[in-house]
């Protein structure tokens, strides 16, 4: 029970809370393309526990690097926005 609870926390704590983002006249699919492009571009390499996996796990997490993250998104015209209208959370680091 100990050893779950500790794994949810460090998951928690491994994630970015879900940032709704907005702009103006795009779409949710524009939103979505925008998200898939920026996870490739902000990634960082394979989360430790992939990384000394033996054999190579199948199911390796990639890194995602939050700050690179939200300037990608920031930079492709998607800003942070309280009342937002896109959102999809992402597993993110720093």
């Amino acid at each position: 029970m100990r050893i779950l609870l500790a794994c949810l926390l460090l998951a928690a704590c491994a994630s970015e809370p879900p940032t709704p983002r907005e702009k103006q006249g795009a779409t949710e699919d524009e939103f979505m393309q925008a998200r898939d492009a920026c996870m490739g571009e902000s990634t960082t390499g394979y989360t430790d526990a992939a990384m000394n996996s033996y054999p190579a796990s199948s199911t390796a997490q990639r890194a995602i690097s939050c700050p690179m993250y939200d300037a990608c998104m920031t930079g492709r015209g998607f800003q942070r926005a309280a009342n937002g209208r896109f959102y999809a959370p992402i597993l993110c680091r720093d």
